[in-house]
């Protein structure tokens, strides 16, 4: 059985038993006076009295009737457009670029489909350390709002659900249900400050993920029990059907991820390096490839190479900066984009030399650069060429050392003996390879 159980209640309406008043009250008024009146004196008098009363019931509770089927016709129309309003969040789910925006987009609707709500917000569950957090508010102080911290235990949905959080609650005079609350005074007071006007009245409801209490949607009012039951059915609607929508959109997130990043990195993957490069004019090109990651899965294991390689995207993405595009291509293979200057390229590559240095295994590579201007299929082939010629000269400079070492294939091969003296990577001429590129 889910998780989520939203407990609906009927729309009770005083409508219905004042109709039924009044079409019983010509009768109840008949059976009294045949009941008291044995004679039949006045009996016109109270015949006529008998017509006027149930002709007045009759309209009367025609009038109410009617008012009654406006009001559920509203009602209808308000359920309608929250069904209108899910399908959309459903539909558009994918368009999100974060769970914020589309809580947020979701926080604004709620507050336009219940009157009585003049602001509110979304709290996101950590479900590692139960802790509560503020992710978005309208017509409140959402820095402030953040600075409060506090835990599930402390809500008003798990106080007033004996830990359940499994319906939409309300609180009809908020100041009241504070002063016996576990926040303390001084979050109780941010709380009361951060809004425009101050809180009388509270609408919660559970927003569920997967069977998991993920986080919790709250509309305020000014105005001490300005929420009804219908209103309460109404956000039980809308949060069960946000959760739908909200499953979606983490579920197209995560078939997004696998279409563009690299499994083992989570870097961006060679065809979201295509889509992204072509949105920029000009920038430095690099291309890097791993010296010794075959050795290192030969002797230590693909499980260490795999670690290496994670370590090496880490270490790129801590040395250039959140602008740059860094790509993996594909096996030991690595591309980046640095749209920055020659000068901060420069800074980029030292610090990404001294982690790897830094790393046990120490992590040798090669890199080729090119200069981007729009052609990337001639960029990347440019850069390429270059890192297979860095390549080619360590190797040459290695060879004299292989010849002289009569035992190297035998020796075993361990984290620290793997390139523990790794022959550095060049650092990069900028204004050599930029003249070489305009005299080519």
């Amino acid at each position: 059985m889910s998780a989520f159980k939203i407990k609906h209640s009927k729309v009770h309406s005083k409508h219905k038993y004042a109709i039924f008043f009044l079409l019983a009250l010509p009768l109840i008024y008949l059976c009294v006076w045949l009941y008291l009146n044995k004679t039949q004196v006045a009996i016109g008098q109270h015949i006529l009295l008998f017509v006027g009363l149930y002709t007045l019931c009759i309209l009367g509770a025609q009038f109410l009737y009617r008012l009654h089927i406006n009001q559920m016709w509203q009602h209808l129309e308000r359920v309608l457009h929250i069904n209108q309003v899910t399908a959309e969040l459903t539909l558009t789910a994918h368009d999100f670029n974060n769970e914020t925006e589309f809580f947020s987009s979701l926080l604004d609707q709620a507050i336009k489909l219940i009157p009585a709500a003049q602001m509110g917000s979304i709290i996101k569950i950590n479900q590692e350390t139960q802790e509560c957090e503020f992710l978005c508010a309208r017509h409140m102080d959402l820095q402030a709002l953040q600075s409060i911290r506090f835990s599930i235990l402390q809500t008003f949905t798990y106080q007033l659900t004996a830990g359940k959080c499994d319906q939409v609650v309300s609180i009809d005079d908020i100041t009241k249900f504070n002063s016996n609350n576990a926040l303390s005074e001084q979050q109780c007071h941010i709380l009361h400050n951060s809004c425009e006007v101050p809180i009388k009245a509270t609408l919660s409801a559970p927003i569920y993920v997967n069977n998991t209490f993920y986080a919790m949607l709250n509309l305020d009012s000014p105005r001490a029990g300005a929420f009804g039951n219908f209103d309460r059915n109404l956000v039980a609607i809308l949060s069960r059907e946000a959760s739908y929508a909200l499953t979606s959109y983490q579920q197209a997130q995560q078939i997004n991820a696998l279409a563009n990043s690299d499994g083992l990195t989570g870097l961006i993957n060679r065809q979201r390096f295509d889509k992204l490069i072509h949105q920029q004019t000009a920038g430095q090109l690099l291309v890097i490839d791993l010296d010794n990651l075959k050795q290192i899965n030969d002797q230590l294991g693909h499980t260490v190479g795999d670690d290496v390689i994670k370590a090496f995207a880490n270490n790129l993405r801590h040395a250039f900066s959140e602008t740059a595009l860094i790509a993996r291509f594909g096996g030991d293979e690595f591309v980046v984009f640095e749209p920055g200057n020659s000068a901060k390229l420069a800074l980029s590559l030292q610090a990404l030399s001294t982690m790897c240095q830094q790393h046990q295994p120490v992590i040798g590579y090669s890199v080729g650069q090119s200069h981007y201007q729009g052609d990337f299929d001639c960029s990347f082939a440019e850069a390429d060429q270059a890192m297979y010629q860095q390549k080619k000269a360590k190797s040459k400079a290695l060879s004299p050392m292989v010849m002289h070492s009569k035992s190297i294939n035998s020796m075993p091969i361990n984290s620290e003996s793997i390139n523990s003296e790794p022959m550095p990577s060049p650092a990069v001429d900028i204004d050599k390879a930029n003249t070489a590129q305009h005299a080519g």
